[in-house]
């Protein structure tokens, strides 16, 4: 051996044992920024769907005492029924259908969001139905052991399922209101002409 080869040797053998006594690279995660800005868009959609919810609910409960109202006292200006076919009848007809179709809409927005036959993601629960599906103990240990060393995939699915629920619940109420935009309008002329 020439004294380059075993000098050669010799450092191969050195930077080798420097490598094994240093410490590995620690694993690094999501920024802090990162994870912290994602949770306060989940709790900003949180708050969003329960405030879809309340209005939801309001108007279910307003338009459920306009028609109780309007039934009522066309009920009683009517003894029990529209006897005459004609407009009125006609009139009276569509301020009950177009107003249930409003409450159809509330009930909907207010309705659960859910799928059969759906799995959690690979991402790690990050949504309730994750959580409540049928993953045993270990599965779900496993799955939050994961979510530890990256909460930034499970966060962004749970983001992105809020986001739809929030949609859709809007959509339900964008119908509803137009219903009874609708209806209002028809309850007042069929009282005029009852």
């Amino acid at each position: 051996m020439t004294p380059r080869t075993h000098l050669q040797l010799h450092r191969v053998r050195r930077d080798h044992r420097r490598r094994s006594t240093e410490t590995p690279p620690a694993v690094t995660g999501p920024e802090p920024e990162t994870v912290a800005a994602m949770e306060r868009f989940l709790a900003a959609n949180g708050v969003e769907i329960a405030r879809a919810d309340t209005k939801a609910a309001v108007l279910l409960g307003f338009l459920g005492a306009v028609l109780g109202a309007f039934l009522t006292v066309t009920h009683k200006a009517g003894d029990g029924a529209v006897t005459q076919l004609g407009r009125s009848e006609v009139l009276w007809w569509s301020a009950v259908v177009t107003s249930l179709l409003a409450i159809v809409c509330f009930v909907c927005a207010i309705a659960p969001r859910r799928r059969g036959g759906r799995r959690h993601s690979t991402a790690g629960p990050g949504y309730f139905e994750h959580i409540a599906s049928d993953m045993d103990g270990d599965r779900l240990s496993h799955a939050f052991a994961r979510v530890a060393h990256d909460p930034t995939r499970p966060l962004l699915a749970s983001l992105q399922k809020t986001s739809e629920i929030i949609r859709a619940k809007y959509r339900w109420i964008e119908m509803g209101t137009a219903f009874l935009l609708v209806a209002l309008p028809q309850f007042a002329a069929a009282l005029r002409m009852g």
